[in-house]
């Protein structure tokens, strides 16, 4: 029963039993519906905030348990137990507890002949796991691995498990902005639920909040709020008043009018989505703080900065009790007031959160992580900007070198990274050097379906510059009539 083992829960443990000796004592279908109904009520999803301390300790004490070796050589019962663990520490907000077991059951879970539905499982949920980390790149590895389990006809996955893994795939790729791929495999995920009565609240909800998603990222705000509404109207339908989801799937909902620029729409529905996560699963939960996050950049556009800045400094201060000092999501965290701060001109403040972004983004991703690389091109940017073009380069040098080295030379990123690099070049009268890389870029930023068109015009506008600098009149009329082939609007 290798699908259903999953449901296995911590009981077992707790009973200082292993799986077949309570099998022997109590009956196999006894097992799995008694612990079913144990782990079902007691999701921290669903019960006071009170209630997520003991199942904490609840399930501390299994993983005590089971590293161990309580279990001895059973690797089937072991590899259920860690996935059932990890699934508990997402839900309890505690992310590295839960990759741990994560990429044991995985690896459990392969040493078992046949056991395909639990090497999908434990892959859809490191995956998870990772991406709620903020490293989709690692991230990508398994969730293509639990994608091509699924393939097999005679694999035993179920449709559900099916539709799970190509939504955590495709939201995978979302979260890597490899949005030509993404899409495609989200439809198919939404295909298998919408077309095989899977279960609304499990499987189809999630899979239109990640397809909405990707719509949001691909400046497609309407359809992105259509199908946020649609899986906020599932949730409500399918779960209890005040339930985690419920409250995600809101928040998700008042970014996408965010994005409309509806902003004093989304501002009240992103602190009644924060109070309700408060009351839900507590204020150091991940959810929470991005919540809580999303609220502050919602005041932002408001034009409420200071507003704005307290609650991002809350944000900051929560992420670092629940993540501590080095973390990915905290990185991103800083890079928020850094950007926020950027956006006010308030530069010598920005600067001082742009390097503690990249700093905490090299320790908890290492030098080749895209989430220093992204500071880091947008520090040079504003250094540009302040006419420190000197200071601008060797940042805007490394931006380039991960981005380039991270998504290939075809990726709007990297073309990005060298249009301001060639603007940095030639602020330095290097027009020599600036050329390539601005020709590079072109193509690039031209024929890209979600690229900001202000980056077309200012690589345009960079290369007509080296145009008259070298009164070249062939380029000259090249690039000016490139730019005024570009809408009004775009100018």
């Amino acid at each position: 029963m290798p699908g259903r083992r999953r449901r296995v829960a911590i009981k077992v443990v707790r009973a200082g039993l292993s799986a077949r000796e309570f099998q022997v004592r109590f009956g196999a279908e006894r097992l799995l519906a008694f612990f079913a109904d144990l782990l079902i009520p007691a999701t921290p999803f669903e019960t006071p905030g009170g209630a997520d301390r003991t199942l904490r300790e609840v399930a501390l004490d299994a993983r005590q348990k089971i590293d161990d070796g309580k279990f001895g050589a059973d690797p089937a019962t072991e590899s259920a137990i860690r996935f059932q663990l990890g699934n508990i520490f997402v839900g309890l907000g505690d992310l590295d507890e839960a990759e741990r077991q994560c990429i044991a059951a995985a690896h459990l879970a392969d040493a078992v002949p046949g056991d395909v539905p639990d090497q999908v499982g434990a892959r859809m949920l490191l995956a998870h796991v990772l991406v709620e980390r903020g490293d989709p790149a690692a991230a990508e590895a398994p969730a293509r691995e639990a994608a091509a389990l699924c393939g097999d006809a005679d694999s035993g996955v179920t449709m559900e498990d099916r539709a799970r893994a190509f939504a955590q795939l495709g939201h995978t790729l979302t979260e890597l902005s490899n949005f030509s791929e993404a899409e495609p495999v989200l439809r198919v995920a939404l295909d298998i639920a919408e077309g095989t009565g899977l279960s609304e609240k499990d499987v189809l909800a999630p899979t239109l909040q990640r397809l909405a998603r990707l719509c949001s990222l691909t400046n497609r705000a309407a359809e992105a709020e259509r199908l946020f509404r649609r899986a906020l109207a599932l949730n409500e339908a399918n779960l209890p008043a005040g339930h985690m989801l419920i409250a995600t799937t809101t928040a998700n909902l008042a970014m996408s009018l965010h994005d409309q620029r509806r902003f004093a729409e989304a501002a009240p529905m992103l602190e009644s989505a924060y109070d309700q996560l408060c009351a839900a699963v507590g204020e150091s939960h991940n959810a929470t703080i991005s919540t809580l996050k999303n609220l502050a950049m919602c005041h932002l556009s408001l034009g409420e900065n200071d507003k704005s800045l307290t609650l991002l400094e809350q944000v900051v201060r929560a992420r670092r009790a629940a993540q501590g000092p080095a973390s990915i999501t905290l990185s991103s965290d800083l890079f928020s007031i850094a950007t926020a701060l950027h956006g006010k001109s308030q530069f010598a403040a920005a600067e001082q959160y742009y390097r503690e972004t990249i700093n905490v983004a090299l320790a908890a991703g290492g030098p080749e992580t895209l989430h220093a690389a992204d500071p880091q091109h947008a520090f040079a940017f504003m250094l540009l900007s302040a006419d420190r073009p000197a200071d601008a380069e060797p940042i805007s040098r490394e931006a380039l070198r991960v981005r380039l080295l991270r998504l290939g030379e075809s990726h709007t990123k990297v073309a990005q990274s060298r249009n301001v690099l060639g603007g940095i070049l030639i602020a330095l009268d290097r027009q020599d050097e600036a050329e390539p890389l601005l020709a590079a870029a072109w193509p690039i930023l031209r024929d890209g379906k979600d690229v900001n068109p202000v980056w077309r015009i200012d690589c345009v506008k960079r290369l007509l510059a080296i145009a008259r600098y070298r009164n070249d009149e062939a380029a000259l009329a090249q690039w000016t009539q490139q730019l005024e082939a570009l809408s009004p609007k775009q100018r």
